[in-house]
């Protein structure tokens, strides 16, 4: 017979339950345990054993090979081992000693040279045309041989010298760079290596007049040089060779400065998508300009074949000289829009992902040209 229960302890038991710990990690119902098998098995006859064992032995005779030729010392011709090494890299580290030789006393040169120059006294002075083109080779040369070694661009290091002793030297420069982008503009050049110097020394002197402090912005606010104008000098000719296949951006040196301003340079600062030679076009204008040329120069041919004269007047010499002049400027302009147009592709590859008349299986620019 069952046990009756009242309602009051009915209700009182279903109270307690509330005081029940119950975490909530834990699960109110426990799973079934299941069994683990494990079984061992101690046949090791693998299909590929062999070959891993003959793959690593082949590494393992390699390195026995090297370990005996690093063990050189203990060969009793180990003398004549060094003796051979010092022979063969003899002539290669003269040319580095006869480099950093070289290169201690065009700087030495170079610092007496700016610091004669920034003199007080001495800027009272005019400088000469011819001497502040030299200073730009100068500095072109530098900067040419500093990239060659590190296209990193340790030039800050290699020009810190004067930049940090010589007072006034972002003067000197200033007249450097307003001289090149004079000869650039006039097209004051006759080849185009001397063009491209010239954006060279612009993009590499502005970068040494702002040192330590804005001298370019002072500079340009002063009016002895005009920074719109050198913005479209550099937006003109974007990439230029450096040497040999090497190309270089001269405008990204103005970049490093820890001064620059992109809103001073509204053209330089904005990277173009095309180069800015086209090369199609330009052979209309080349073809037009060659013929013009082949006919004046016959036309003088003729008159002094036929007058036969052992003597000319002043007059006919300028106009011989001027007529040479043109042609050889003519050859500059035709080679300098085929050598940017090459320098430019080299520094901008493109592929058939961003040009959609450029196949798949194109053969790479650069290794097309060589």
């Amino acid at each position: 017979m069952t046990e009756s229960v009242s309602l009051r302890d009915a209700v009182g038991n279903v109270e307690l339950l509330d005081d029940l710990l119950l975490p909530d990690d834990l699960p109110s119902v426990e799973a079934r345990p299941l069994p683990l098998l494990c079984r061992a098995n101690f046949d090791t006859n693998f299909e590929d054993r062999n070959a891993y064992v003959t793959g690593i032995s082949k590494y393992i005779e390699e390195a026995t090979r090297h370990a005996e030729f690093a063990k050189s010392n203990d060969q009793p011709n180990r003398v004549e081992i060094n003796m051979k090494v010092v022979e063969v890299l003899k002539p290669e580290v003269d040319k580095l000693h006869s480099f950093m030789h070289f290169t201690n006393n065009a700087i030495i040169r170079f610092c007496e040279e700016v610091r004669r120059l920034c003199h007080l006294e001495k800027r009272k002075d005019f400088v000469s045309e011819a001497y502040l083109l030299t200073l730009g080779r100068f500095i072109n040369m530098f900067a040419v041989l500093d990239e060659l070694k590190n296209m990193k661009a340790s030039i800050k290091n290699d020009f810190s010298t004067f930049r940090r002793y010589i007072d006034g030297y972002e003067e000197l420069l200033a007249d450097v760079v307003n001289i090149c982008a004079h000869m650039f503009e006039q097209q004051l050049y006759l080849n185009p290596s001397e063009r491209h110097m010239f954006v060279k020394v612009l993009a590499f002197s502005l970068f040494l007049i702002d040192g330590d402090a804005a001298n370019v912005l002072k500079l340009d606010q002063k009016k002895r040089l005009s920074i719109s104008r050198l913005d479209k000098i550099f937006k003109s000719l974007e990439v230029v060779p450096l040497y040999g296949d090497m190309q270089i951006q001269p405008f990204s040196f103005v970049r490093r400065s820890q001064f620059y301003d992109a809103n001073r340079w509204p053209l330089s600062d904005k990277e173009g998508d095309k180069c800015h030679v086209n090369i199609v076009d330009k052979l209309k204008s080349t073809r037009s300009d060659h013929e013009s040329y082949v006919t004046q120069l016959a036309k003088v041919n003729n008159e002094v074949a036929i007058c036969d004269r052992a003597t000319s007047s002043d007059a006919e010499n300028r106009e011989l000289t001027s007529l040479a002049l043109s042609g050889v400027q003519l050859l500059c302009q035709w080679t300098a829009d085929v050598v940017e147009t090459i320098s430019w592709k080299l520094l901008h590859p493109t592929n058939s992902r961003d040009n959609k008349d450029c196949p798949e299986e194109a053969e790479e620019y650069e290794r097309a040209t060589r």
